[in-house]
């Protein structure tokens, strides 16, 4: 065995002993190793060549055993990893390519570990559109949206997030506006904006909602809607 590792040793091949095994030579033959492997000679004696492949195996079967724990905990720890990143993937804020490279260059707000999903990302300068409401959700105005700068932070797994960002609002015939977009995923997206709708001066109360959650609200039971009217009306004429 130390010769034939030193013949491998001398090509220049690397290689240790993994485990040795002890036996007279005789002119029956033996055995070495050579490429990683225990070879047995064809005229080995039959008694030798068992107890080296025996050996062997036990070998085997012992570095089997002692590694599947941590074989099994690898494994587990890979499909857990790779399902945070479909979810990420599935569920997350996609971002644009400016807003990839802006995330990447401040290191993901320092959540990113290696070989994991982020935990919370920047936005800006976010286009989308959007649907302005008044507070009787009466009047309703298509809208371009633009979240300026915010961050959204994920939690449970990466399966929704939460976040805000600085919002400014313009529609295709009136003034703009700005506001809060605030995303509570996947059940809202939107948020408050004062606009001067009607030229006088004064910035008036909207609500900008995205298409989904627009959907969402009108989809409400009519109860629900008046309701809402009844307490938004409520509030005014209390302060009067």
């Amino acid at each position: 065995l130390r010769g034939a590792l030193e013949a491998r040793r001398a090509r220049g091949v690397p290689g240790a002993a993994r485990f040795t095994v002890a036996a007279d030579p005789g002119p029956a033959g033996g055995y070495t190793v050579l490429d990683g492997a225990l070879r047995v000679a064809a005229d080995a004696d039959p008694s030798r060549a068992r107890a080296v492949c025996w050996l062997a195996h036990s070998v085997r079967r012992f570095h089997e055993r002692l590694t599947r724990p941590g074989r099994l905990q690898s494994e587990l720890e890979l499909r857990e990893r790779v399902e945070r990143w479909n979810t990420f993937n599935e569920r997350g804020l996609t971002p644009y390519p400016w807003e990839l490279l802006l995330n990447e260059f401040v290191g993901w707000l320092g959540t990113r570990s290696p070989l994991e999903p982020p935990m919370a990302q920047l936005v800006a300068l976010r286009p989308s559109p959007a649907v302005e409401v008044d507070s009787s959700l009466e009047d309703r105005r298509n809208v371009a949206a633009i979240e300026v700068l915010g961050a959204v932070f994920y939690v449970s797994k990466r399966r929704w997030y939460l976040g805000a960002s600085f919002l400014w609002t313009s529609p295709s015939e009136s003034n703009a506006g700005i506001g809060a977009m605030i995303h509570v995923m996947p059940w809202l997206q939107g948020g408050p904006v004062w606009r001067d709708v009607d030229g006088d001066g004064d910035r008036d109360f909207r609500l900008t909602l995205s298409f989904d959650a627009f959907d969402l609200l009108k989809s409400a039971p009519g109860s629900l809607i008046e309701a809402a009217k009844q307490a938004t009306e409520g509030r005014a004429g209390g302060g009067n």
